[in-house]
Formats: C-alpha cells, structure tokens, sequence
C-alpha cells in the first residue's frame, strides 16, 4: 500500500500527489491520500484542493485515516492496537526527507525503495515526476466549469503576447520561511521579460494586487486578476497556465501554473533564491534548469 501525506496549499498537494502518482505507477499499486488535519483542513489550516482535479487516489476515511493519523504522530501501543484491530498497517514504514520536510534534492532511491510506506513530505522537485509528465498533467485537468469571468479572461491571453506575473506577499507565518521578494526583483524580471518578448500585455496574479498596482505596470498593457478568492485558486492557477510566459515568485503555486502551461517556447522566469534561511537554500532545487532563475 502507497500512503502520500496532503497538506499545505494547493502547490504543495500538487507535489505531493505528483510524487505519490509515480510511486503508484512505478510499483503498479493503488495510491492513498492522507488529508492531514480536522474536517478537511490541512495543518497550515489551508483546504484540501486536489478535488478540483481529475486525479486518480482512494482519500483515507473515518477509523483509516485516524489509524494512519496516529502512526504518523506518536506510533507506540495506543496506534499499534488500532491498527492491529482495524487495518494490516502496523508495519508500513514511514519514509520523511531527509533534514526536514523542505529539502528539496531529488532522492531517486526512494521510487525504487519504497512500494508499501506512508510517504510524509513535500517533495518538492520535478525529477519525481517528469518522466510520466503527461499523466500528471491529465491528472491536473479541471473538472469543474469555468465562470464567466474566467472564459473572457481566457479570450483575452489566447488573443495577445500574454505573461503571466504572479505577487506573493501577504502569508506573514510563510514569509519566516520563505521571505518577500524584493521589488528589484520583479522589475528586473519585467524588463528580462519586455527583451525577449514583443507587444506583451501582463496578466497580474497573487495576493496584494493592489501593490502590484502602486509599484509597477504604469505604461504597459494590463489585466488583473483579482475575481476569485482562495476557494477557487485552482482557477488563477488554470488562467496563469493559459498565458504564454510566467514571472513566478517563490510559491509553489505559481510554479505549478508555470509547469502547467504546455508552451514548448516558453519563457518562465523564477527567483533565484526559494527560502528565506541561506541553510535551506543548500537543499533548493525546485526549479527546472530549462528556467531562467533572478537574483
């Protein structure tokens, strides 16, 4: 049995479904999901998305879940005889990263390894994945319709020179780990991106749209994004894959609309630096080397 942990926001479960799908192909065996946390809320109080997805996963319910919830916990007596009484699950070992769970090196190993464990992670790094490339991105398609704001907003990157600029500024508790970007850094990718790329009209995403607004985008062409909220993220996400190029900032969210986007020309342009702590900058290794990475 593969068991994958979901938790975080909606990039980080797409890493973790993303990993958890290659072991399941690799080793031809189901994949479970373990939404980690109360009512479906994840343990940075974030939902669980990937429900918007055409995903394939058995979700871990009711005396299941709880089981594998307190081995993953404390472990001893307490979850041995839940799981004695209920579920074979008394011997799944529990594989984490190495350091902690935001080392992002590619540990390949772990594919071969492990074909009946709890896999409590991020897992933040395409070689995981890229080999079956396209069953994730079919696993990745919407399953619900699009709003009428969204399909305009849909007809206007198919018709223009489209870059997608994503802003994360606002998760104060994420910011101790990740830091703010500089505004250096935006406009340095703004003017990396108006070389390479013709007549552009920016589509602006992300949390603080209205310093976006104060700080740049004065004498370009337009559009922001700022209609759905944080229960239809997904559908940011969706647009932002529709334009041709993407400025993404240190957010696996954005990085997951940069992947998404299936240009073979594209130009994607990330931050050099994904953490805060130089430390965990040791362990970085979430961008693809096809990407340009500032700073």
């Amino acid at each position: 049995m593969i068991i994958v942990t979901i938790s975080g926001g909606l990039g980080n479960q797409m890493f973790q479904y993303a990993f958890g799908r290659k072991i399941s192909v690799y080793n031809d065996k189901a994949l479970n999901l373990l939404i980690i946390g109360e009512a479906g809320e994840t343990k940075t109080s974030r939902r669980y998305q990937l429900d918007s997805f055409a995903i394939s996963g058995n979700i871990l319910r009711g005396t299941q879940k709880k089981a594998i919830e307190l081995l993953l916990s404390c472990g001893g007596r307490k979850a041995t005889n839940v799981l004695n009484n209920y579920y074979n699950y008394v011997n799944l070992p529990i594989v984490k990263h190495p350091t902690d769970n935001y080392n992002q090196k590619y540990d390949g190993k772990l594919i071969k390894e492990y074909g009946f464990a709890i896999f409590d992670g991020y897992w933040q790094n395409e070689k995981y994945f890229l080999d079956i490339e396209d069953t994730i991105r079919k696993d990745f398609e919407h399953i619900d319709s699009m709003s009428s704001r969204d399909k305009e907003i849909k007809n206007k990157i198919y018709k223009r020179n489209s870059v997608a600029v994503h802003f994360r500024r606002l998760h104060d508790d994420e910011n101790q780990l990740y830091g703010k970007l500089p505004k250096s850094y935006y406009e340095q990718s703004l003017h990396m991106m108006k070389e390479r790329v013709d007549d552009i009209t920016f589509f602006v995403f992300g949390d603080d749209i209205e310093w976006a607004k104060q700080n740049f985008f004065h004498d370009e062409s337009v559009v922001y994004i700022d209609h759905n909220n944080y229960a239809n993220a997904h559908r940011d996400m969706l647009l932002m894959s529709y334009c041709d190029h993407q400025v993404i900032s240190n957010s696996t969210f954005s990085w997951w609309g940069a992947w998404l986007n299936d240009n073979n020309e594209k130009t994607v342009i990330s931050p050099k630096w994904w953490f805060k702590d130089d430390e965990r900058n040791c362990h970085q290794d979430i961008i693809p080397s096809r990407w340009i990475k500032n700073g």
